[in-house]
């Protein structure tokens, strides 16, 4: 089973699939491929303001619902015994996720400042992470490691995909950059606009 045909019926993703259908990415989710899908559930997207929504929901930002949809997606099948520490993986929006360990014991994974709350559900496209909110893009792994005594360590994911074709950096405390193309995206440069005004996502 694919990835829509999992999440059709889970049950818990139907506003994931909506928006997937609406930006145009339905089949590319359901296509035969290795990604991996971090989908927030339909409370994670509950959590979103109202503006928001109906800013992506708006047709003429077709591309801006598609760029927040493909900020969930990595290139590449990563299990949760691949990540070993912190990472900075690219996604298919060309920007970067932080990958780390938190809580007590640092027993579950965290991504940007959502939680893994299931891992490691397996489709014929690849794997599925269930996540408790939306991502929003970083500046730095900073704004979510914080203090974490663990900060200065950064571990890449063991997995061919990744560790081969991507690159990973030093320090999580530097501004995130892309590892294919050697240049810093913007994060937060560009807000959104809609007829609420600007919105504080940086896409």
């Amino acid at each position: 089973m694919s990835f829509v045909d999992i999440a059709s019926k889970d049950g818990r993703f139907t506003t994931l699939l909506k928006l997937a259908e609406i930006a145009g990415l339905a089949e590319f989710l359901a296509a035969p491929g290795h990604l991996t899908l971090f989908a927030p559930t339909d409370d994670a997207f509950a959590q979103l303001d109202k503006w928001t929504v109906d800013y992506l929901l708006q047709p003429r930002n077709k591309e801006a619902l598609q760029t927040v949809l493909k900020y969930h997606v990595l290139n590449g099948r990563v299990m949760s015994h691949d990540i070993v520490g912190t990472a900075t993986p690219f996604t298919l929006a060309e920007k970067n996720l932080c990958v780390y360990f938190a809580g007590e014991g640092r027993r579950h994974i965290q991504v940007n400042d959502a939680r893994v709350t299931e891992a490691d559900i397996l489709a014929d496209n690849g794997v599925i992470h269930v996540i408790d909110k939306v991502l929003n893009p970083l500046e730095s792994c900073a704004d979510c490691l914080g203090s974490c005594s663990y900060a200065q360590e950064v571990y890449q994911v063991r997995h061919p995909a990744h560790s081969a074709r991507r690159g990973y950096y030093q320090t999580p405390r530097q501004t995130l950059r892309s590892p294919t193309r050697g240049h810093q995206p913007s994060h937060g440069s560009s807000y959104y606009s809609s007829d609420y005004g600007s919105g504080g996502w940086g896409w």
